[in-house]
């Protein structure tokens, strides 16, 4: 091979390994190296190396552009296909082993049957809908709450059986125990028409990380201390309802699953009787 052969192998692209020596060099030289592509020698190196890792390669004198790139796609195209195999396997499973149709009427009884009981002790359809002050955040905490988590026997009287305890609906087991979270602000300057300075002087604002309370409040059990724990600390997440977003962390109290009617009345009882809720209060969860 002569010099117009070399210019021209040059200008076309990379020059694949050689066998043997050329005319013009020998085998070391020449023999195993290829030329980049114009493309390729306009990237700056770490756009190089980043493309030969994508493409799960090393940088060596047989690596070319044109070959990372088809392995790059093709790699790609294998994956999005293996995926597709895997998503269609996992949907096929899920469906077989749960009627989910069924599962969804199931959590929306539980949710009216919970959320829609009628308080007791009023003369008028009362429910969790119509909660809106603390009496009846309250009320329903210490009347509804447990009847239905807390239930002790059978429709006719029978007491339940030990192995019976624990159940919603008599199907769905209590397995982890329920956390009432509640989340705070700070008290803090507002703007107040004058007519109303001399019977409104207090404002608390809606709910930010940046106002939140975290002076420990009154915990379970009675004297004890309840202190602001974050949502890393109490593995929650952030609630969002569409209006503000309510932050993972707070103070929260976990009620043992060994607990009976009774004693979850005594608890529920002894937090309103500490005003565990108050202004500060902007949410609770349970």
């Amino acid at each position: 091979m002569g010099e117009d052969g070399k210019e021209k192998a040059a200008a076309g692209g990379a020059v694949p390994p050689v066998g043997g020596k050329d005319a013009g060099g020998d085998k070391k030289a020449h023999g195993g190296h290829e030329v980049a592509t114009a493309a390729f020698e306009k990237m700056s190196k770490r756009q190089q190396l980043a493309l030969l890792a994508a493409a799960g390669l090393k940088a060596g004198p047989n690596v070319s552009l044109a070959y990372a790139i088809d392995k790059f796609r093709r790699d790609k195209i294998r994956e999005v296909f293996l995926y597709a195999f895997f998503l269609a396997l996992f949907t096929i499973s899920a469906l077989l082993q749960r009627d989910v149709t069924d599962a969804h009427y199931y959590t929306q009884t539980v949710k009216d049957v919970i959320l829609g009981e009628d308080f007791p002790g009023v003369t008028w359809r009362k429910t969790f809908h119509d909660v809106s002050v603390d009496r009846d955040f309250w009320d329903y905490m210490t009347t509804v709450i447990p009847d239905y988590l807390y239930t002790e026997e059978w429709y006719n009287g029978d007491k339940f059986e030990q192995s019976e305890m624990n159940y919603i609906l008599h199907v769905n087991r209590l397995v982890q125990a329920p956390r009432l979270r509640q989340l705070r602000v700070v008290e803090s300057d507002c703007i107040v028409p004058q007519r109303l300075r001399k019977s409104l002087n207090r404002c608390f604002p809606q709910f930010s990380s940046r106002l939140e309370d975290k002076t420990p409040i009154a915990g379970w059990p009675p004297g004890a201390i309840l202190e602001y724990k974050t949502d890393e600390q109490l593995e929650t997440k952030e609630y969002n309802n569409g209006l503000l977003p309510y932050g993972g962390g707070g103070f929260a109290i976990d009620i043992p699953l060994y607990f009976n009617k009774t004693e979850v009345l005594e608890f529920f009882t002894y937090l309103k009787n500490q005003r565990w809720t108050d202004l500060h209060t902007r949410a609770v969860f349970f």
